[in-house]
């Protein structure tokens, strides 16, 4: 079962190392087997699947991407927390983005289904 206290330390320290731009040091968080899938991936990858399988993988592709958008900075928006997984919901590069994370027992992340969005939508209250 993944605690608050866990899920907030996994969170802020992603969100700190991808804004680091130290990719090294943010890849130390996934595991050789890493996957994931995300609608950025095909066009920064430029394949049409739009998923990584592998680290060897996933490290050339943010290896671009950071590349092309060398101001990336993430903005926590929320997480919400699973009995294992953990879902984020953030200000990305390209908008707000979501990312769950799998296989967190070990504190490295194994799966990664993603999605971004190209508009946000807000809720007005009255």
């Amino acid at each position: 079962m993944i605690t608050r206290e866990f899920a907030s330390h996994i969170v802020e320290e992603w969100i700190a190392l991808w804004n680091s731009h130290d990719l090294e040091h943010s890849l130390s968080h996934y595991t050789d087997l890493v996957q994931m899938s995300s609608p950025s991936i095909a066009r920064i990858a430029r394949g049409p699947s739009g998923v990584l399988k592998g680290k060897s993988a996933f490290t050339a592709c943010w290896a671009n991407a950071l590349e092309l958008m060398p101001l990336t900075h993430f903005e926590l928006d929320s997480m919400l927390i699973g009995a294992e997984s953990l879902a984020i919901y953030y200000k990305g590069a390209s908008g707000m983005a979501t990312e769950i994370f799998s296989s967190l027992q070990t504190g490295r992340l194994q799966n990664l289904p993603s999605a971004t969005s190209d508009y946000s939508r807000r809720v007005i209250r009255s």
